[in-house]
């Protein structure tokens, strides 16, 4: 499998004997229950096999939730996952499992790294003169002086099993210049005032003698990634904040690794939204001790992916567009009283459909794959989805005659389309929505609930709820009464 088809949070690589081992947090399930880990086995970053499940929840294990960050360190001979795990009696703390592989199987180990009566996620390890470290976020859920976004630091037993020495508190979220407060503290969590989000340490030493250390926190843009650094090479400090974030929107919990050719990678998932997240991988650059990106060691379909520019010319996304306008010739060539057989073609090329979908003939897409439409979709004669992106529907979502809906926009430069570089941002429509005839949505744009488009318009902005809307470009022409 390639890269951008593993969906996980909060990616490390372990680097062993020629081979890069991926590990992460299961989005799927990543805000409920939870029982595992698994990891992906890679020759090159780019075709992966797995996933492995390296841990599944044992029989009467205390965590059913929380299963985040984990991050695996070959030391002494075995291999430690270091990791966030919860119950509804134990607050979120660090735990380490061990095992002989970095596949696993991996076994419960020691005992709680952090303090019982602390929120504390996602551990990482720095080792210093043959002492182990543990820096970790003592999150802002705990109210007081966490609400500033703690990053703490604690010594560890020598075999991991434990820790030395209570936690010390290094610096906070609040304390770079770059994060902001976590606009949605109240509504999830309940909690008034400023509160500063902490999460993703982790720790690089470079030749010039300093350590770095990146870390997560909600700036202006979204979840982000900036970069502390300590200029006594010390996990002690002093340690003083980068002003420019690594990493500034839709994307964050990085790590940094160095490849087979010794290049340093920063790793982090992007985007940040529920399901689509996927493991990004960047060079990194110092420029007189201030770290930056240095291009994206991407392909073309992750590039796409994380909304970046692509381009056309690439296998992977002829192949999809390959697969897609086979399976729509397939399609056509099939009968209308044929309607068992034209449904399955149909749920071959979409990524999910609810009951009933009906997709009539000349129907055109990019992908298909990229589709997915709730319960009694149609499809009417001549419809186009330029699906390079997302394009979810709703239930009883019609599209009239000649209806083109498009994720895809050509570079703005005459020399970037010459380069076939296009960018492709997701729609969204929900709901009860009527698209009229020979309509236009462009990239990028949400259509609410209970919505009418009017044949002919060209739509360019969300759309609210309950409207009709109509005109080039679209606008609201009157609201609509929701049924009861």
């Amino acid at each position: 499998m390639k890269r951008s088809e593993i969906n996980i949070r909060d990616p490390f690589v372990l680097v062993h004997e020629g081979r890069y081992y991926l590990y992460g947090t299961r989005s799927e399930s990543c805000w409920g229950e939870m029982d595992g880990f698994d990891c992906y086995v890679s020759p090159d970053l780019v075709n992966y096999e797995g996933p492995y499940e390296i841990f599944h929840r044992p029989e009467g294990y205390f965590a059913d939730r929380c299963y985040w960050a984990p991050e695996c360190y070959f030391y002494k001979g075995a291999f430690y996952l270091v990791t966030t795990l919860a119950s509804a009696e134990r607050k979120k703390g660090i735990y380490v499992l061990k095992s002989d592989s970095p596949t696993g199987p991996f076994l419960p180990f020691g005992e709680r790294l952090t303090p019982e009566d602390w929120t504390g996620i996602d551990g990482t390890l720095h080792f210093e003169d043959g002492t182990p470290w543990l820096v970790f976020s003592h999150s802002f859920e705990d109210g007081g002086r966490a609400a500033k976004g703690e990053f703490c630091l604690v010594r560890l037993k020598e075999d991991l099993s434990g820790p030395a020495a209570g936690p010390e508190l290094l610096f906070t979220a609040k304390d770079t210049t770059w994060a902001r407060p976590f606009p949605y503290a109240k509504a999830e969590f309940g909690i008034d005032g400023d509160c500063f989000f902490s999460d993703g340490p982790g720790l690089l030493r470079l030749e010039d003698g300093k350590l770095y250390m990146i870390l997560s926190s909600w700036s202006v843009n979204g979840y982000g990634v900036g970069v502390a650094v300590s200029d006594s090479g010390k996990i002690a400090g002093p340690w003083r904040q980068q002003e420019i974030p690594l990493y500034a929107e839709n994307g964050g919990h990085g790590m940094f690794f160095r490849d087979l050719e010794g290049n340093i990678l920063f790793a982090l998932h992007s985007p940040n939204d529920k399901f689509l997240e996927r493991p990004v991988f960047w060079k990194v650059k110092n420029e007189n001790g201030v770290l930056a990106l240095d291009g994206a060691v991407m392909t073309e379909r992750e590039k796409l992916d994380a909304g970046l520019e692509y381009c056309l010319d690439d296998a992977e996304l002829a192949e999809e567009k390959l697969r897609a306008v086979e399976l729509c010739r397939k399609l056509d060539a099939l009968g209308p009283r044929e309607k068992a057989a034209r449904e399955a073609v149909v749920r071959e090329l979409f990524g999910a459909a609810g009951e009933h979908p009906q997709v009539l003939d000349n129907f055109r897409c990019d992908n298909g794959k990229n589709i997915r439409v709730g319960d009694h979709f149609l499809a009417n004669y001549n419809v186009t989805i330029l699906d390079r992106a997302k394009v979810t529907c709703g239930d009883n979502v019609l599209l009239a005659p000649g209806v083109m809906i498009s994720t895809v926009n050509h570079a703005m430069t005459a020399q970037g389309r010459r380069e076939n570089l296009c960018t492709a941002k997701p729609i969204t429509i929900g709901s009860d929505v009527w698209v009229g005839g020979n309509c236009v949505i462009l990239p990028g744009v949400t259509i609410g609930d209970n919505v009418i488009v009017a044949a002919g318009a060209v739509v360019n902005r969300d759309v609210p709820d309950d409207t009709l809307v109509a005109g080039v470009p679209a606008r609201q022409v009157k609201k609509l009464k929701r049924e009861k």
